[in-house]
């Protein structure tokens, strides 16, 4: 006896109760809610660092500028002792004066320790040690500020014309479209709805598994059977020391799977032609 046979099976889903697709498009909602997770993580790190290198400026002119009065209130403090030495001043004046010059020095230490607060803190984001130093550019000059603010003589204060965003052209959105692009474009919110939607998708994934589902399997291929007998030539006209002679056939199958009521209920549409099996 000898036997050979090939087949190829491919099978179709037809109907699925929307499960593969809603898992696809739950699947992009979980990627895309990955996507937001991270422009939101990198969003929180640009607005941190922003919020570093902008506090480290602060502190850092804030501290320059006390240095540079503590420096000009030093020469008026000594003035004050040697006016109080030579008995031109009281000593009420000389206290005040004192006081004024221990404010300031009070002011510039705390200046001081705020730029090192705001410095490490930099370099956290920056990954650096306590030991690497730095140096930022200044973004702005106090001086540059104040004289670009002076007012010309012999004009009245506040008579200096100044951009109104309200009026015109350039005039400031409402508080409802702010809240629209708010809305449109925080991170987190952005990350909350991507989930929302995965989850919305996985409730359809859910509800597929009490609809109808329906497959289509189709199998193709070739079969052959035959007792062979050394030294025997058969009817059909082979001799018995050749292999047998393969047939085509072929099955064309419908599954219909439905759960109804906790109980599953099958169909299936059987339509084949096969090959003459000896077994």
């Amino acid at each position: 006896f000898s036997g050979d046979d090939w087949h190829v099976t491919l099978r179709q889903p037809i109907f699925n109760g929307g499960g593969l697709w809603n898992t696809l498009l739950q699947e992009k909602a979980s990627l895309e809610a990955a996507r937001k997770q991270y422009d939101k993580t990198i969003a929180e790190l640009v607005f941190d660092l922003s919020r570093a290198y902008f506090e480290y400026q602060r502190t850092l002119q804030t501290a320059e500028e006390n240095r540079i009065m503590v420096e000009k209130m030093k020469r008026f403090a000594e003035m004050s002792e040697e006016k109080f030495k030579e008995m031109i001043i009281s000593e009420m004046e000389r206290l005040n004066v004192q006081a004024l010059y221990s404010q300031m020095q009070f002011n510039l230490e705390s200046a001081n320790q705020e730029l090192e607060i705001a410095k490490l803190d930099l370099q956290r984001y920056l990954d650096l040690s306590v030991n690497d130093q730095f140096t930022l550019a200044k973004i702005y000059d106090l001086e540059d500020v104040a004289l670009g603010q002076a007012i010309p003589a012999g004009s009245a204060a506040g008579a200096r014309s100044l951009p109104d965003v309200f009026k015109g052209e350039g005039k400031a959105p409402e508080l409802s479209k702010l809240i629209d692009l708010s809305y449109g474009h925080r991170p987190e919110l952005q990350v909350e709805a991507a989930k929302l939607q995965a989850a919305r998708l996985g409730e359809r994934i859910r509800w597929g598994e009490f609809l109808p589902k329906a497959n289509l399997t189709y199998q193709f291929g070739a079969l052959g059977e035959a007792y062979l007998d050394p030294g025997t030539v058969y009817a059909a006209g082979y001799p018995a020391k050749d292999e047998p002679v393969l047939k085509k056939e072929w099955q064309l199958i419908l599954e219909l799977n439905w759960n109804v009521g906790g109980n599953k209920v099958n169909y299936t549409f059987d339509r084949d032609h096969k090959a003459p099996s000896i077994t």
